[in-house]
């Protein structure tokens, strides 16, 4: 209904329900199925010039919560989800990781294409030329999680590492009229990753200056209450909740609780 009245809708689902709405639109929507064989790059820039406080500061800590959430432990969410439980960074460790990536995006911009943003290996690489202990002991955990050693030789990657330490393969250009991005095909655990990926492409999307913003935009955001159990995600929802109305979107949340 939306669409057809001009609107244009992206969903961000992991039910399969955009595969039904591409199969009854036709070439009116796509469906973008993602996987763990589905490159995503925690490292790229979700923010722009145009957020308060500025986008390195803002993606700064976006990444620091992803981190901390990449370096947690299997739990449950008070639903009974299966879900990580984020690392308890301690203030030095924060500390060390705001001044790696500080280095790491030196020569970063937001308007750079996907494919050369930095990566986890460069934030590594970083860490390590540290002095500080407790960076070289973040550094051995991330180069242990996804290259399985600590062997600074070594480049075969793990699965997370295939996945989580390479550019971005996701055609983020919401080109059709309902564009929907499924994650039914990742381990729950690993989904708040795919999540922030997609709201922060849409943050990008809805800040770019040359797109038509006459048209309005309708997001759809499934499972919004887990995710909000998040710091990474609630804070970019958050950021998407005070720009959205500046920028023509509308924002809707959808949750069984």
């Amino acid at each position: 209904g939306a669409a057809v009245a001009g609107y244009r809708v992206i969903g961000i689902d992991a039910f399969k329900n955009g595969v039904r709405v591409e199969r009854a639109a036709g070439a009116g929507a796509r469906c973008y199925l993602l996987g763990l064989e589905t490159p995503i790059n925690l490292l790229d820039i979700v923010y722009t010039d145009q957020i308060e406080g500025g986008w390195l500061a803002n993606q700064i800590q976006h990444v620091i919560g992803q981190l901390a959430l990449l370096l947690g432990t299997p739990g449950r969410s008070a639903d009974g989800k299966e879900r990580l439980v984020p690392r308890d960074l301690s203030i030095a460790e924060r500390g060390l990781l705001d001044r790696a990536l500080m280095q790491v995006y030196v020569s970063s911009q937001p308007t750079m294409p996907l494919a050369t943003m930095p990566r986890l290996s460069d934030l590594i690489e970083a860490l390590e030329q540290l002095r500080e202990v407790e960076a070289h002991g973040l550094a051995r955990d991330l180069r242990l999680l996804l290259f399985g050693t600590d062997d600074p030789a070594e480049t075969h990657v793990t699965t997370l590492g295939r996945c989580f330490n390479a550019p971005t393969l996701v055609d983020w250009s919401v080109s059709t009229d309902i564009t929907y991005y499924d994650f039914s095909s990742v381990p729950e655990i690993l989904r708040p990753f795919f999540y922030a990926q997609a709201i922060g492409a849409v943050l990008r999307f809805m800040s770019d200056p040359t797109r038509d913003r006459q048209r309005k935009t309708m997001l759809q955001i499934d499972e919004f209450g887990y995710l909000m159990q998040i710091e990474a995600l609630a804070n970019l929802a958050a950021t998407v909740c005070k720009v959205a109305r500046k920028y023509g979107v509308a924002l809707v949340v959808v949750d069984q609780n």
